[in-house]
C-alpha cells in the first residue's frame, strides 16, 4: 500500500469537516480518482459517497451506490443507500423507506456473512429510526453474526422503549440476551451489551443479573476479560451491590486493572453507571 495513497485518504476523511458544496465534491473526487491501491479506492469510494450524502448530492450517492453493487460490492452498496435514506428520512419518509429496501435487497446478496450482517445491523437501526418497527424486527432475526444480531435488537429495544412500547422492547432484550447466550467466543462482552441496555430501559434488576452471567462468562473466558471485568464492577456498584463489586474486582488477573477495580470498589470510590454503545465504522463495509 502506498504511503501517497494513505496520505490521499486522511486528507478524504478531512473533506466533511474542511469543505462543502462543489468544493468539497471536486476535491473529494479527485483524491479517490488519484488513489492507485484498489482496496483502499475502494474504502475511498465509500467516504466519497459519504461526502456527497453530507453536502446534499444526494443523485451522486445513489450512482455511486448503483456502481458498488453492479461490480459485487453490495454491502458498501447498502451502506450508501442507508446513509441516503437517514439523510432524507426528515423530510421525505417514503423515499428513505425505499432506500432501504434496496439497502436490504443489496445486503442480501452479499455472499460474506461477516460484512452481510454488519451492513444488516445497520439497516436494522434505520428502519428503527424511521420507525419501522415490524421490518427493523424481520432483518434483526435473519442477521446471522451473533454479535451483530445482538447489536441490533439491543438498538432496536431502546428505539422501541424511548416510542412508549416499553413491554415490546423488554420483549426484545431478553431474547438479546438468549441469543448473546450462544456465542462461543463472544458471550461475556454480549451480555454486557444487554446489561447495558437493560439499564437504558430502567431495569436495574434484570441489568444485575445479567451483569453476573457476563462476569462469569468473563472469568472463564482464555482471553484477557480485564477492562470487560473493570466496567462491570463500576456498574454494579452504581447498582447498589459494592460486595459483588469488591469480590468480583479480586479475581481480576491483570494487575493494573486488579487496582483500578480495587480502588472504585472501595468505600470512597465513584462510579457512575455508563450506558454504553458497540461503535460502529462511519465509512461502512470496504
Amino acid at each position: 500500500m502506498e504511503s501517497q495513497d494513505v496520505e490521499k485518504l486522511r486528507r478524504l476523511e478531512l473533506i466533511g469537516s474542511t469543505l462543502s458544496g462543489a468544493a468539497a465534491r471536486e476535491q473529494a473526487e479527485e483524491l479517490v480518482n488519484a488513489i492507485t491501491d484498489e482496496k483502499l479506492r475502494h474504502y475511498a469510494e465509500s467516504r466519497l459517497a459519504s461526502v456527497l450524502v453530507e453536502i446534499g448530492e444526494l443523485k451522486a450517492a445513489d450512482e455511486i451506490a448503483v456502481r458498488m453493487a453492479q461490480t459485487g460490492r453490495y454491502s458498501p452498496a447498502a451502506f450508501v443507500l442507508s446513509k441516503l435514506a437517514e439523510k432524507v428520512a426528515i423530510h421525505d419518509p417514503v423515499v428513505a423507506f425505499t432506500c432501504l429496501q434496496r439497502a436490504e435487497d443489496a445486503a442480501k446478496t452479499d455472499s460474506d456473512v461477516y460484512t452481510r450482517s454488519a451492513t444488516q445491523e445497520r439497516i436494522v437501526r434505520a428502519y428503527a429510526n424511521l420507525s419501522q418497527w415490524d421490518h427493523a424486527q424481520r432483518l434483526s432475526r435473519e442477521i446471522e453474526v451473533v454479535s451483530d444480531k445482538v447489536t441490533a435488537i439491543c438498538a432496536l429495544a431502546e428505539k422501541i422503549a424511548a416510542n412508549g412500547q416499553r413491554t415490546q422492547a423488554l420483549d426484545l432484550a431478553a431474547r438479546a440476551a438468549i441469543v448473546a447466550g450462544t456465542s462461543q467466543k463472544e458471550q461475556a462482552e454480549l451480555l454486557d451489551e444487554v446489561a447495558r441496555t437493560y439499564l437504558h430501559l430502567g431495569e436495574n434488576d434484570k441489568a444485575h443479573a445479567t451483569l453476573i452471567d457476563s462476569a462469569s462468562s468473563a472469568l472463564g473466558s482464555s482471553h484477557d476479560t480485564s477492562q470487560l471485568l473493570l466496567g462491570i464492577c463500576i456498574a454494579l456498584v452504581s447498582l447498589g451491590d459494592q460486595p459483588r463489586a469488591r469480590e468480583l474486582a479480586s479475581s481480576i488477573g491483570n494487575r493494573e486493572r486488579r487496582e483500578q477495580a480495587l480502588a472504585v470498589t472501595s468505600k470512597n470510590g465513584v462510579a457512575p453507571i455508563a450506558v454504553e454503545a458497540r461503535v460502529r465504522s462511519t465509512d461502512g463495509p470496504r
